[in-house]
């Protein structure tokens, strides 16, 4: 599945996996939304659904209200519990609006490299 003629890309890939590029905004939300609900329907019972937003270049409010929806969906007991792969700065953005749900992010958080930095570096002198 991808969106036309918005800032993002999502794709179904295997039978868990949902990879999502792009920009996230109010826009294409519902797409986000809407892919999250076919992976949930198509994935197999004993397998967890998995978000791949590691490409994810933007996330607004209506982005993070999608996520932070289906990262809590789950509760009735029916419906599968979401995993997440996200880039520092996708999680950080979530982190920042409470989106707190350290069991559901997948261990491998890693991305390519961050536009700023967290940390002042070290200044190397001889």
């Amino acid at each position: 599945m991808s969106a036309t003629n918005t800032l993002i890309t999502v794709r179904l890939v295997g039978e868990r996996t949902l990879v999502v590029r792009g920009e996230v905004d109010a826009r294409t939300a519902p797409v986000l939304a809407l892919g999250i609900e076919h992976l949930r329907a198509f994935t197999p019972a004993p397998m967890l659904p998995e978000v791949d937003l590691r490409g994810v270049t933007f996330l607004d409010a209506a982005g993070v209200s999608v996520i932070a929806r289906e990262l809590n969906s789950d509760e009735d007991g029916f419906t599968p519990p979401l995993m997440l792969r996200t880039s520092r700065n996708v999680r950080r953005v979530l982190d920042l609006c409470g989106v707190r749900a350290p069991e559901r992010f997948a261990s491998d958080t890693t991305c390519a490299r961050a536009p700023f930095r967290t940390t002042p570096r070290r200044r190397h002198t001889r």
